[in-house]
């Protein structure tokens, strides 16, 4: 068991909360502020959905076997033209479901007001609802898509960082190079 002056020094709490420094990141960091909207929510599940490995392995899994048990093997032209169709049916079904999903959700805590930095030693993230710090090495990708930056800390969880966080092309791209560039570094010294 771990006495309690030992589990403080494994916790190294955040600089200071962005909050009480507004407008302001240390030389080397980006900070941004911005709001999470549904439409940005909706955005990245959607893209996230169709971009994803896990839809195409579940589609080239589905397709052939919808398509065999519709009309069996009748010639590879017809074969072919079922296993379209079946997936086209399962790709608008999962859009479908994740509309729903997102739209129906009572309480996302996700749609607030953000506060973020690339600091030297992680990603960090505030909120009304939390404050967290993701360490470089923790953080497995981030992806670049059409309106936002997403970056993931797990397959299937992300922060996203839409565009209109940005206010331009310029700081985008810093943000994203500078991302990468801490990861990378994270994991050489690990």
């Amino acid at each position: 068991m771990q006495d309690s002056q030992s589990l403080v020094a494994l916790y190294a709490p955040p600089q200071a909360a962005l909050a009480d420094r507004p407008g302001e990141a240390p030389p080397g960091n980006i900070r941004l502020e911005y709001q999470v909207a549904m439409r940005d929510l909706l955005r990245f599940r959607l893209l996230h959905t169709v971009t994803s490995k896990s839809t195409y392995i579940a589609i080239l899994i589905w397709m052939p076997m919808v398509s065999f048990f519709i009309g069996g093997f009748h010639g590879i032209g017809a074969f072919l033209y079922r296993a379209g169709i079946a997936c086209a049916i399962f790709l608008i079904f999962m859009l479908v479901l994740q509309t729903a999903v997102t739209l129906l959700q009572r309480k996302n805590t996700y749609l607030t007001r953000h506060a973020i930095e690339l600091r030297e030693d992680g990603f960090y993230d505030e909120t009304i609802h939390s404050r967290c710090l993701h360490y470089w090495n923790s953080i497995p990708r981030v992806v670049e898509r059409p309106g936002y930056l997403a970056i993931y800390l797990r397959m299937q969880a992300a922060y996203i960082v839409p565009d209109h966080a940005f206010g331009g092309e310029v700081l985008r791209e810093r943000f994203l190079a500078l991302a990468r560039q801490r990861m990378v570094a994270a994991r050489g010294a690990a």
